[in-house]
């Protein structure tokens, strides 16, 4: 698994972050999809308060969760929003 890039997972029963921690060791692992874009066949964990926020940070080498990349900031979960750096 050291080569896996991508991985989509959608419609699973993943419940918490726990259950990722195994792709921790998938140092080149940069696409992680739980769900889909609109939200369909979500995980467990996709219902979780601050899933995404929980997500990156358990797998910090991820450049896009959901296919949302990761300096896009979910907004009450709808409304994109870019991070801005000061």
């Amino acid at each position: 698994m050291k080569e896996l890039t991508n991985l989509k997972l959608e419609g699973n029963v993943i419940k918490g972050v726990d259950s990722l921690t195994p792709f921790q060791t998938c140092p080149k692992l940069k696409n992680l999809n739980l769900q889909t874009l609109c939200g369909l066949e979500q995980n467990p964990i996709c219902e979780l308060s601050n899933y995404r926020e929980n997500v990156l940070q358990h797998l910090p080498e991820l450049y896009r969760l959901d296919g949302v990349p990761r300096s896009v900031q979910l907004n009450n979960g709808s409304e994109l929003k870019a991070n801005q750096k000061k």
